[in-house]
């Protein structure tokens, strides 16, 4: 446990002060604890060469977790040269995750930003045991092990001086371990988390947990495509990958899983990102020059504060590096990440609701933004090695 003073109630508590500071409260002892889980496996893998241009290859897995029986996964793949610059390949595996004991033991309380009837307000959010008795009263139950499977297919060629390189992916996941939406709590309910002692409950206005209530699918294709030019007095490398990616949320316990949640899980990260590179050597002198590309996204954080759509434009990023080779071992390297200073944009453009970086506690930008917000970074480096 945490230094008593840190979670407990002071001398100014009937004065409306609460306990703890900077938004998250000490751990009590009746958080603390030693959660622990046993868990052996045995696997095998082969691989078989039947002819010069085909290899596949197979594996199984056994694993017995204490407190969640035993599972058997298995993975089988393929990959066939059809010509010297042709081929294609495929995968089919299955998965099995169980939750870790932090997962189905930890509490803690932090303060959050949220929208209360139309005012950004600071309230006190804690994530509970699946198993606390107040979680229970809304649809938490003691976590299960997810499932998944996962199949892959490719082709991979050779066009003069092309390599290519196309895939496709479907990953389906059953049972899947994420946290609940957040519940709200009545007064009452608040007395009763203080009677379970959960840590801060003086002070929780709503709480969330790990479920096992909803199943997804993300589905998606990887593109890269590399070459070369000899040109300008030397040689440079060009690569493009291409990703794009989405997640969808097939069946949930609308109990625990709001339409809120759904979106968050589905929208948060970009649905489509690349990025394009030349790197061009002439001598002992190399230059890289590199361009980013990410979809829009949605910041689920600024919806709930500010009640709006939230959704952030897709943005441009441009790095640079330039190296000198001294001899065969050492060199010098002057470069920079998002040299125009990108950290895309502003929480307040996005509302458009007048509130200023002070009214939303200074986040003015999206804290979900997929490249960070700290804009451009400059560097010098010597290498040597051995």
């Amino acid at each position: 446990p945490g230094q008593v003073e840190s979670y407990t109630a002071g001398p100014l508590a009937d004065q409306g002060f609460s306990t703890s500071s900077n938004g998250f409260p000490g751990f009590p002892a009746a958080t603390s604890g030693t959660f622990e889980r046993e868990n052996y496996a045995v696997y095998v893998d082969a691989e078989w060469t039947p002819t010069d241009r085909l290899v596949t290859q197979g594996a199984i897995r056994f694993e017995d977790f204490d407190g969640f029986g035993s599972t058997t996964n298995f993975k089988v793949g393929a990959n066939w040269a059809i010509t010297d610059n042709f081929g294609v390949r495929s995968t089919y595996s299955t998965g099995f995750k169980a939750p870790t004991p932090g997962q189905s033991n930890a509490s803690n309380t932090s303060t959050e930003l949220t929208n209360v009837n139309g005012v950004p307000t600071l309230i006190n959010n804690g994530t509970i045991p699946a198993t606390n008795p107040v979680a229970l009263a809304f649809g938490g139950r003691e976590l299960d092990p997810e499932e998944s499977t996962n199949f892959t297919a490719g082709i991979y060629a050779t066009l003069g001086n092309f390599e290519i390189t196309v895939d496709y992916y479907d990953i389906d996941v059953e049972d899947r371990i994420n946290l609940s939406s957040e519940v709200k709590l009545t007064q009452e309910q608040i007395d009763q988390l203080i009677a379970d002692n959960v840590p801060g409950a003086g002070d929780l206005t709503q709480f969330r947990f790990f479920t096992n209530d909803f199943d997804t699918n993300t589905h998606g294709i990887d593109v890269v495509v590399s070459t070369y030019t000899e040109w300008l007095g030397g040689t440079t490398d060009w690569n493009l990958a291409y990703n794009n990616n989405k997640t969808e949320v097939e069946k949930f316990n609308p109990d625990t899983i709001g339409p809120g949640r759904i979106r968050q899980i589905e929208q948060t990260t970009p649905e489509t990102r690349w990025n394009l590179s030349a790197n061009h050597t002439v001598g002992n002198f190399r230059v890289l020059a590199r361009l980013s590309f990410y979809d829009e996204w949605y910041d689920s954080f600024e919806n709930d504060v500010f009640g709006t759509n939230a959704v952030f434009d897709s943005e441009y990023l441009v790095d640079l590096e330039f190296e000198y080779m001294i001899g065969d071992h050492s060199s010098i390297l002057i470069g920079g990440n998002n040299i125009t200073d990108n950290s895309g944009q502003k929480a307040t453009d996005v509302n458009n609701l007048g509130f200023n970086t002070a009214t939303i506690l200074g986040n003015t930008y999206s804290q979900y933004s997929p490249f960070g917000i700290s804009g451009a970074f400059w560097y010098a480096r010597y290498r040597y090695s051995f």
